[in-house]
């Protein structure tokens, strides 16, 4: 069975680029993610903070659906990557069972660190780093989104390399 799919393309006159792939719910999954993440990272031209920030968001959410995502193993998580000059879009979806992070309860960061429940500090960082999040169930998937503007130092002529 494969274990990696991977596209890239770039739509005009827009400099919308796309980037869309599948990783296994597993550690290599992890793996896979950061390999991507550094593939889109050279050919995009991104600041190294957005793409901490953009490994951070992803590196919580696929950990929380190999941890307790459940369903079919076997079944891939997709994620589709979308550049435009000032912001991403990331889409992530799985079949696993119902779980919208936009719903869950913040941890309080104000309280001491023994009064804290665990977990949910990955939720803040996911609310945190992005600037709108949106989740929806489609078809017995969880669809997530979301988008983060940044500031680009190029044009995007000369951020796309031939």
């Amino acid at each position: 069975m494969q274990n990696f799919v991977a596209s890239t393309r770039q739509e005009q006159p827009y400099c919308k680029m796309i980037h869309s792939f599948q990783i296994q719910k597993d550690r290599d999954g992890l793996i896979l993610l950061s390999e991507q993440l550094q593939i889109i990272s050279k050919k995009w031209h991104l600041p190294k903070k957005e793409i901490l920030q953009l490994n951070l968001i992803l590196d919580e959410l696929i950990s929380n659906i190999i941890a307790h995502g459940g369903g079919c193993t076997t079944c891939p998580i997709e994620i589709t990557m979308t550049k435009t000059t000032h912001e991403f879009n990331v889409q992530l979806s799985d079949g696993g069972p119902a779980f919208d992070p936009t719903q869950h309860k913040l941890t309080d960061t104000t309280l001491p660190i023994d009064k804290r429940e665990c977990g949910g500090l990955g939720i803040l960082f996911i609310r945190k780093f992005s600037d709108c999040c949106s989740y929806k169930r489609i078809d017995g998937k969880n669809i997530f989104n979301f988008t983060k503007k940044y500031q680009e130092s190029t044009d995007c002529q000369t951020s796309v390399k031939k």
